[in-house]
């Protein structure tokens, strides 16, 4: 991130964040340099336009509060740590999804299998006629439909 520029970048970089905390009178604290120092840095887009939001709008003015927002907001561990949390409980909830969604293609899977099994066996056991056989045939057409229709739901 903003570690890695250089000594002159960094010390302008400095410069520009001090200058504005100043100017607004803000207190000197770590989060709101931090805030600022990563405006000026440019690594931020979306921290930099928040502040950009709040200059467009005469009617505020920065203050420790809402620097302290920006910072809650786009820099501190707190919000990264609640975004991975967020992250991981949608993972967990496609993991749960597409572990129902197995086990009911297993299910219609093995019930196709069954049915089949069975209709195999009636073959095997008697000798049938063209339509009794035209049936069973029927028979499998449906119950591969039926089974292509629950995979494609």
């Amino acid at each position: 991130m903003y570690n890695s520029h250089s000594n002159d970048r960094a010390s302008e970089i400095s410069q520009k964040a001090l200058k504005r905390i100043t100017e607004h009178g803000l207190p000197m604290l770590p989060a709101i340099y931090e805030v600022w120092y990563v405006h000026f840095s440019g690594e931020n887009p979306e921290l930099s336009h928040a502040i950009q939001l709040i200059d467009m709008d005469k009617s505020q003015t920065f203050d420790r509060n809402n620097c302290l927002e920006i910072y809650e907001k786009f820099l501190s561990q707190n919000e990264q740590a609640e975004n991975v949390r967020e992250a991981g409980n949608q993972v967990q909830t496609t993991i749960s999804n597409l572990n129902t969604l197995v086990k009911d293609v297993h299910n219609t899977t093995a019930d196709y299998n069954e049915n089949l099994t069975n209709l195999s066996n009636k073959l095997d056991q008697n000798s049938y006629s063209q339509d009794e056989i035209q049936g069973l045939v029927k028979t499998i057409a449906t119950d591969t439909t039926t089974i292509l229709q629950k995979i494609n739901a």
